[in-house]
């Protein structure tokens, strides 16, 4: 099972990073709508990129907006039923390669070997979701090292305790059979980064 840092998308732009924060935190609030503002402050996005974003989102039905004084948004679907590719492809569809990106007269709409086969894996993202990996977002905290929020305690969206307790969560995470994990982490700090690695390497074994 590997282990990314919430913040850390590296191979996606910063819209695509931007959705999956979003999707990650109404997914920690799953009961109660978030409006705008409260997901630019815990996402930490501009919120009026942000609003663009739920937008895209929306349209695509992966979250649903509420009007109203309780009003704001939250997943149109429980967050298990909903991949990261859709998160994607919600604000940036992955285009499959029709002619030649270089714009070479001579290939035209016969790609080159090169091109062929980068075509071919972008059909395989694609590809029936029940073949993915599972990925999970989760909330981890150290409560040592700062106040956790209220929703700590609901061990179904946060798990909090010490690098011990952590690598059990992740190991039943492991056991559940989750491939991958991506990790919103309280405090984004240096230590308690050290601290998830540690667990990391004390889950698998």
């Amino acid at each position: 099972m590997s282990t990314s840092y919430f913040w850390s998308f590296a191979v996606f732009s910063q819209t695509v990073e931007y959705a999956l924060r979003a999707l990650v935190a109404l997914a920690a609030e799953a009961d109660c709508p978030q409006t705008t503002r409260q997901l630019a402050k815990d996402t930490k996005v501009p919120g009026p990129y942000l609003s663009k974003v739920l937008q895209l989102l929306s349209k695509q039905k992966l979250v649903e907006p509420h009007r109203g004084v309780r009003g704001g948004f939250s997943l149109s679907r429980p967050p298990r039923q909903i991949t990261i590719l859709e998160a994607v492809n919600a604000v940036e569809p992955i285009e499959r390669i029709q002619v030649c990106p270089l714009g070479l007269k001579a290939h035209g709409k016969r790609l080159c070997p090169l091109h062929k086969k980068m075509d071919a894996a972008l059909a395989a993202v694609g590809r029936d979701p029940s073949t993915f990996e599972v990925t999970v977002g989760v909330n981890i905290g150290f409560p040592d090292l700062m106040e956790l929020p209220a929703t700590a305690t609901d061990r179904n969206k946060f798990i909090a305790g010490s690098v011990e307790e952590i690598a059990d969560a992740l190991r039943a995470y492991a056991d559940a059979g989750v491939s991958h994990i991506i990790a919103w982490l309280y405090p984004q700090s240096l230590e308690a980064i050290d601290r998830l690695a540690q667990a990391t390497k004390l889950a698998r074994g």
